[in-house]
C-alpha cells in the first residue's frame, strides 16, 4: 500500500511507479540520492526518477515536476504528487498571488509568481495568496511541467 505522506530508508516500489488514490490524486515513486527534499517543495525529477528540490536548471532542462507532501531526506524514497487538488499543498514565495502564474525562483523548490529570471511552470495553480514569508498554500497540479519557450 502507498502512502503520500511517508517517505522510507527503504524501497518499496519499483522507481516511476504511478498511483491514484481515491480522491484522484496522482502520484510517482521517486527516489532523492543526493539532497534532502522539504515537504511542501515542488521538485524536479529525471528520467531515472532523481529527485531534487527544482531549480530553474532543472526546469530549462525540462526535467518533470511533481510536488513532495512529506520530507524526503537524503538517499530516502517517496512519493511526488503530479496530478490532484485535494489537501495538496505547495511552497510558494512570499507575496505571490493565487491564481497567477508560478516561475522558478532563486530557492530551489519554491515557486513564485515573479518571472523576471524564473521559468514558467505550467499544470499549476495555487488557491491562496502568500504573505511577507514563504509558506505552503494550497494547491491543484495537472500534469506539471515546465513550459516550452
Amino acid at each position: 500500500m502507498f502512502d503520500i505522506s511517508k517517505a522510507t530508508i527503504e524501497q518499496d516500489f519499483p522507481l516511476g511507479t504511478t498511483v491514484c488514490d481515491t480522491n484522484g490524486t496522482r502520484a510517482i515513486y521517486v527516489h532523492a540520492p543526493m539532497v534532502s527534499i522539504s515537504a511542501y517543495q515542488a521538485v524536479g525529477f529525471d528520467a531515472a526518477f532523481r529527485a531534487a528540490p527544482l531549480a530553474h536548471t532543472m526546469a530549462y532542462d525540462c526535467w518533470s515536476v511533481g510536488f513532495a507532501q512529506t520530507a524526503i531526506a537524503v538517499d530516502e524514497y517517496g512519493w511526488l504528487v503530479v496530478a490532484g487538488g485535494v489537501n495538496l499543498r505547495v511552497k510558494i514565495a512570499p507575496r505571490t498571488r493565487s491564481g497567477t502564474d508560478l516561475y522558478t525562483s532563486d530557492t530551489p523548490g519554491i515557486l513564485s509568481g515573479c518571472s523576471k529570471r524564473g521559468i514558467l511552470i505550467e499544470g499549476v495553480v495555487t488557491l491562496q495568496s502568500s504573505g511577507r514569508c514563504s509558506e505552503a498554500v494550497p494547491m491543484v497540479a495537472t500534469c506539471p511541467r515546465p513550459a516550452p519557450f
